[in-house]
């Protein structure tokens, strides 16, 4: 026998006389055999529970008899196999002595996982240090959309409700990445600190990047240089880059967005030695990278800006996987997914994060829209068109006079929804000009026509703007095309649609746009159409002069009405960059249940494979 058991047998010889014959027994196997072995006669997951890092340490006060059962039974004897000794006085099936620890009630049934296993066991290998193949959403139980709480700490949710958001839903797991691909499954796994890593403390001890977020070294070296103080080099984003292919990531446009398989396009292409604007190369600019409110402990590192979890926004999936904890506002677009910045910070150089030296004017403009930019759901001017009062008193915006029309109603995506329907002269709704900025704007509507488009000779107008015969701004139908035209100072630009085949009684969703920005365009049901003509596609303005009233549904002189519905008719005081917009762009959103009917029949607007 080794002198280390001679010595164990020495210390502990004392508890043998004074114990019961079971308890004894019990721990002499505890003594001599590992782990795996102890268990067998216990059930596997006894063990985890009372002295192992990935438990709650029930038992943390050896050579002392077992202690912590009472945490689940009513006694300390041993008692495996005797159902009826649990604290709430129910069998194994149905003890609810598990809920406190192991969340049922979140996405992942973590009481139902735990019992299934409870004999087997989740871990294997002689210190449980392996995650069972099959078993690798046993991690989700407790970190879903109902954390489990262990010693007072709540786990942390990135599973998710594995609906709208989650691991599974915009994270890593979306691509069949695996918690144990990136964690260390032997490393401490609850050590009592709500937020292990600190980057105060040892980069290689317990409080580490890698030891407190439990991650596999790649290559014997640490998975991630956090806090990072050097320069840029690659090995600091080791985990990283065992994925993602490191030139694509640096060196390619921010909306590249290809190769779907290896996730390679996140970052924007600049002076790669003085890194003023590609995120990982800047050599001045700091964040808080254990979130303990020291936002200088850490240069920028690839979770500055992403989650892989993909965590919870709003109960939604990120985009991109970036985080709500950075200050990125989700949106979703007529194309995509969205965002903007939210805090001050994010403005200014030299601030937290600089994000607009990369996210600005230009191609890599597409994606975020500037800070301080109106969130979309909040338009200027807003008229829902329900009725006359919506004409004068409307949700946003002053308010206007009603010539004519009627409300009628209509069918939208299994909804009963009303709007103006002006077919005659002289109806329409007249509105002060005060609601619009004359050189960058947005005007967004829905119109459900009371005719065809083929075979149509008659030119009808939807919005018109008219100061003088030299300065206007229209929006119509044209034939069988909508038309979208700009004239200022004599000079008109245009957007003419190709031939549409548009049928009397469908609703249609309209959005055109002008401004320096991106100049003039137009998006119908969510793309935006070919055009027969697109000088407006240059022309980075609006009107020199604003008269005293727009009109909607009809021409400022009366004529040429809109033969069909409008509704829902906003105006938002910017322009859209690239139309970042959101659902509410869409919908009058009267009730959660009508945003959710909604969202899912986003799918109807085009030939496109997803919302």
């Amino acid at each position: 026998m080794s002198t280390a058991n001679n010595n164990k047998i020495s210390m502990y010889k004392w508890i043998i006389r004074l114990l019961p014959f079971t308890v004894v027994s019990f721990l002499l196997i505890y003594i001599f055999l590992p782990p795996i072995a102890f268990s067998a006669s216990f059930g596997r997951s006894h063990v985890v529970h009372w002295t192992d890092n990935r438990g709650p340490k029930f038992w943390p006060a050896f050579p002392m008899p077992p202690m912590g059962c009472t945490n689940c039974h009513y006694d300390d004897t041993p008692h495996h196999g005797n159902p009826y000794q649990f604290a709430d006085t129910k069998n194994f099936s149905e003890t609810t002595v598990c809920d406190n620890c192991h969340s049922k009630n979140g996405a992942f049934d973590g009481v139902a996982m735990a019992k299934a296993n409870w004999d087997s066991g989740i871990y294997t290998g002689t210190n449980y240090e392996d995650l069972q193949t099959g078993k690798e959403q046993w991690c989700t139980t407790c970190h879903d959309d109902v954390g489990s709480v262990i010693n007072g700490i709540t786990a942390k949710n990135v599973a998710g409700n594995n609906i709208a958001y989650g691991y599974f839903i915009g994270g890593h797991g979306k691509f069949d990445v695996f918690c144990t691909d990136c964690h260390d499954t032997t490393l401490v796994h609850l050590d009592n600190y709500a937020q292990s890593y600190d980057a105060e403390a040892d980069e290689n001890g317990s409080r580490g990047f890698q030891k407190g977020y439990r991650l596999k070294l790649i290559d014997s070296q640490l998975p991630m240089d956090i806090p990072r103080t050097a320069s840029y080099a690659a090995s600091q984003f080791a985990l990283c880059y065992s994925c993602h292919n490191e030139t694509k990531t640096i060196y390619s446009n921010f909306n590249n967005f290809v190769e779907l398989s290896s996730q390679t396009n996140y970052h924007a292409e600049d002076d790669m030695g003085g890194g003023n604007s590609a995120h990982l190369l800047w050599q001045n600019e700091f964040w808080d990278s254990d979130i303990d409110g020291n936002y200088q402990d850490s240069r920028f590192s690839c979770p500055t800006c992403h989650d892989p979890h993909g965590k919870d926004y709003d109960d939604r999936a990120t985009f991109s996987m970036t985080r709500k904890d950075m200050g990125i506002v989700h949106k979703r677009e007529v194309l995509r997914v969205s965002g903007y910045m939210e805090s001050g910070d994010w403005l200014t150089s030299g601030g937290d994060l600089f994000c607009f030296g990369c996210h600005n004017y230009g191609p890599t403009y597409e994606y975020y829209y500037q800070l301080g930019t109106p969130p979309p759901e909040v338009p200027a001017f807003w008229t829902k068109l329900d009725s006359g009062n919506d004409v004068i008193t409307p949700t946003y915006g002053a308010g206007g006079t009603l010539p004519g029309g009627s409300f009628t109603s209509y069918a939208l995506f299994g909804e009963i929804k009303t709007g103006l329907n002006v077919v005659n002269d002289n109806e329409g709704g007249e509105f002060p000009a005060s609601n619009i900025i004359k050189n960058n704007d947005t005007i967004e509507f829905w119109y459900i026509p009371n005719f065809d488009f083929s075979g149509n000779t008659i030119t009808r107008y939807l919005f018109d703007l008219y100061y003088d015969t030299n300065n206007w701004i229209r929006i119509g139908v044209t034939n069988d095309r909508m038309d979208f035209r700009i004239r200022n100072a004599g000079t008109t630009y245009t957007l003419t649609t190709t031939s549409l085949t548009w049928q009397a009684g469908t609703p249609h969703h309209i959005v055109c746009t002008y401004g320096p920005a991106q100049a003039m365009h137009m998006y119908l049901d969510r793309v935006e159409p070919s055009y027969s003509t697109s000088t407006g596609l240059t022309y980075l303005g609006g009107i020199n002069n604003l008269p005293q009233y727009f009109y909607i549904g009809i021409q400022y002189n009366g004529t040429l009405p809109a033969n069909g519905i409008i509704d829902d008719f906003k105006i938002y005081g910017y322009q859209y960059q690239k139309f970042e917009s959101a659902l509410f762009l869409f919908s009058k959103m009267g009730s959660a249940n009508q945003y959710q009917k909604f969202e899912s029949a986003l799918f109807l607007f085009s030939k496109m494979g997803s919302a």
